[in-house]
Formats: C-alpha cells, structure tokens, sequence
C-alpha cells in the first residue's frame, strides 16, 4: 500500500494563453465591441467585425504581450483603436457631388407644379444615398422615424440625424439657387 506522502496532492495546470483567456471573456468582449460602437458610431455586426478582427490580430502577437507594461484590456484597447481607425478610412465617403445648375427662367414667373417636382428630384438626388432615403420615407411617404429606422435598420436618433441633415441640405442648395 502507498504512503500518503507519495501522492501528489495537487497538479500544476499548464499556463495559459492570456488572448485565449480574454477572447473567453465574455464582460470583456462586450465592452470592447461598446467601446467599437462608440469610436464607429456603428450598428452592432460592424463594431463586432471589428473586436474580431481585434482578437485575431492580439492572437498573432500574442508573443508581444507583457503583463508588466499593462493590462491585457488596455493592450486589446489599442488594437480596437487601429482597427477603427482603419474602417473609419475605408468608409470615408466622397465629396458631396454639385447639383446641376437651373436653366434660367423668365423674370416674374412662377413654377409650375412639374419644376418644382423637377427642382426637388435634382435637390434629392444631390445627397448621400442614406439621407436620400430619409428624406423620401419621411417627406414623400409620411413615415414616422419609427418605421424609417425599422425599414432601414437604423436607429430611431440615426434616423432623425439623417432626416436633419438631408433637409439642411436641401435647404442650402435652394439657397444658392435662391429658391428658399
């Protein structure tokens, strides 16, 4: 029969893999991809594409991590920085386009409801596809921002916003023409 002395008593796990842990962390991950949200002012899927895209590139270097610098949050966080900083310049969106110019009319009269149609096509079609869509479902189609942000997956305050700053535009470009 064995001594009691010669059984282990306790067996040392092998260490870890501090990524593994942190990708295993669920209150981590769900504050990184809030923290994605904000720097993005994304929808969800794209500030998870990004603490993903995180987590991959913390997997390769996972070698250059040194608990003594800082903690593995703040190490992950820096990633998160360059990952956002990246999308946020591949989603740049281009200059707004001109709008092209109203033919000259006669002093002293007055459009006819199929210019002012005309006016207003030319004056939608000047904005960014998004706030087009806004303007469209709100002015055209009397929705209310509860329905345009259900209809395009938006929030109902990133609806407001886009409807907000397609009139705005739309405003200025009937000023320069002095149609306001």
């Amino acid at each position: 029969m064995a001594a009691v002395a010669d059984i282990p008593t306790a067996t040392v796990a092998p260490p870890t893999d501090p990524v593994a842990v942190a990708v295993q962390d669920r209150h981590l991950t769900q504050k990184l991809i809030a923290q994605a949200r904000c720097i993005l002012g994304a929808h969800r899927a794209e500030a998870d594409d990004a603490v993903q895209t995180v987590f991959v590139r913390a997997y390769e270097r996972r070698a250059d991590f040194d608990p003594t610098r800082g903690s593995m949050r703040a190490w992950l966080g820096q990633f998160l920085a360059f990952v956002c900083l990246e999308i946020g310049r591949k989603s740049r969106k281009p200059p707004p386009r001109a709008v092209a110019p109203v033919p000259a009319t006669e002093a002293g009269r007055e459009l006819d409801l199929a210019d002012v149609r005309a006016t207003i096509r030319r004056f939608l079609n000047a904005l960014p596809a998004e706030q087009k869509q806004v303007v469209e479902l709100r002015e055209l189609r009397e929705l209310t921002y509860d329905e345009i942000a259900a209809q395009l997956r938006v929030t109902i305050p990133n609806a407001r916003q886009l409807h907000s700053r397609g009139m705005r535009r739309m405003r200025e470009l009937a000023a320069l023409e002095g149609r306001s």
